[in-house]
């Protein structure tokens, strides 16, 4: 009798795949989610990509932060130097304090900002070339408390000037 070595392979394989039909379905299970994982990262990368570009473009975000803290006028031809010709040039005061127990940052600035503006605000008031911007969230902890009108406590840490 002749032997036939596909014939003899093919039945080794077949009862190897029996004795092992589990490990053969538990890989053919993990390569599945791992695909599934793959495919579910890169749609929810590129889901937060685009809000992230949303963000920023209608908060109008500064490409370049120059922070200082002596701020002289002799400083802006330099800065002026480092921006294109269409870059736009604002200056504030930040001033890190409290409301309460939620940490806050006053910026006092010249005039309403077009760089870096906030964008989700519950209640903004300007009057005689005075502004104040209220965040939604702390608007939406206490109504009352934080509606523009009416005073609010604030701390600040004196150290930080």
């Amino acid at each position: 009798m002749k032997k036939r070595p596909l014939r003899y392979m093919m039945k080794t394989s077949a009862r190897e795949v029996k004795n092992n039909l589990l490990q053969y379905l538990a890989m053919i299970g993990i390569g599945g989610i791992a695909v599934t994982l793959f495919v579910g990262l890169m749609a929810n990368a590129q889901s937060i990509e685009s809000r992230v570009n949303e963000c920023f473009d209608a908060g109008n975000m500064a490409d370049i932060w120059v922070t200082t803290n002596v701020h002289d006028q002799d400083d802006l031809p330099s800065i002026k130097d480092v921006i294109q010709e269409d870059g736009l040039i604002e200056d504030r005061f930040y001033v890190p304090g409290r409301i309460g127990r939620n940490n806050v940052y006053c910026a006092v600035s010249p005039e309403l900002p077009s760089i870096s503006k906030p964008y989700d605000l519950e209640e903004s008031v300007q009057k005689e070339g005075r502004f104040f911007y209220i965040d939604k969230y702390l608007a939406g902890v206490d109504k009352e408390k934080y509606a523009i009108g009416t005073e609010i406590a604030m701390d600040f840490d004196i150290a930080s000037f």
